[in-house]
């Protein structure tokens, strides 16, 4: 179970905490997405490491089932997981139950605490607006320490890592 639940505001967290398949087969997520979670693993803490960080506090934003996260778990870095799907997220909190998870909605996360890195894969894929997206963008990089560093990556990127130090998102205006 969560050991928070914040509010969902955003069009896109209400989709993503809705979909039927989250929430009718969370319990066999992990026997459809059979990818590796090593390689992706191994990236993260790379970074991590070469930032001075291989024992990192980090969020794993839209943590799905929590694969990702054992596996930062399993590398000596402490994380949280959060997701707006409350059955993905009680996967991930009995996969991981050091971590504390959080059902929250990405474009308004709680402020706290500050994490020396964050990490979501796909999870901006699911903003359903632009507006979504840059609040996002905006809480993900609000959840930092200053100076650390988030590691999105996006179906749509040019693939992992995307990393590095963070700058405030562009709004045109």
């Amino acid at each position: 179970m969560p050991r928070y639940r914040g509010t969902v505001v955003s069009a896109s967290a209400r989709t993503s905490s809705e979909r039927p398949f989250y929430a009718l087969h969370a319990d066999a997520y992990d026997l459809l997405i059979t990818d590796s979670v090593q390689p992706w693993v191994d990236a993260v803490h790379d970074v991590l490491a070469g930032a001075g960080r291989s024992t990192a506090f980090v969020l794993d934003a839209g943590c799905g089932t929590g694969r990702h996260a054992a596996g930062l778990i399993a590398k000596g870095h402490r994380v949280d997981v959060l997701d707006a799907s409350a059955e993905l997220l009680s996967q991930a909190a009995a996969r991981c139950p050091q971590s504390r998870a959080m059902a929250a909605d990405l474009c308004t996360m709680p402020a706290w605490p500050r994490y020396d890195a964050v990490t979501c894969r796909g999870v901006l894929n699911d903003m359903i607006t632009d507006a979504d997206r840059s609040s996002a963008v905006r809480s993900l990089a609000g959840s930092l320490v200053p100076g650390r560093c988030a590691v999105p990556r996006s179906a749509r990127g040019s693939g992992f890592p995307a990393a590095g130090r963070w700058r405030p998102p562009v709004t045109a205006g």
